[in-house]
């Protein structure tokens, strides 16, 4: 979960100590929490959000819609308001993206079955 307003404010008012971020670095928000990482090496687990379009998709659409995407991540009015809901702006190429969701399924097919999680 990321650190809200609300969520700070909360953590505040009833004196809840944040003892650990589950993130690849710090919080801006909380600079003087630590990482679960910096405990326990190799414990991350980062919340991300991304656009996808169906199988099959053009190229040159799937590049408009990513240019587009830049653009709209760069606007301090959009920053502004992902902040508020404690979400940290970042953009990647396609490529990138692809990557990354790749390396998730991978990460959690290993994770699931370790921890004694059965398909249903």
């Amino acid at each position: 979960m990321y650190p809200t307003a609300a969520a700070r404010s909360r953590c505040r008012i009833l004196s809840i100590r944040v003892i650990a971020a589950a993130e690849k670095t710090r919080l801006p928000e909380l600079p003087d929490t630590p990482t679960i990482d910096e405990t326990v090496p190799g414990v991350v687990n980062v919340g991300w959000n991304g656009l996808l379009a169906p199988a099959g998709t053009p190229a040159p659409i799937i590049d408009k819609l990513n240019v587009a995407t830049v653009a709209a991540l760069k606007m301090p009015d959009i920053i502004a308001k992902m902040k508020l809901q404690g979400l940290h702006p970042l953009s990647s190429t396609p490529a990138e993206f692809a990557s990354l969701l790749v390396s998730e399924v991978d990460h959690w097919a290993k994770v699931i079955p370790s921890i004694g999680i059965q398909p249903e």
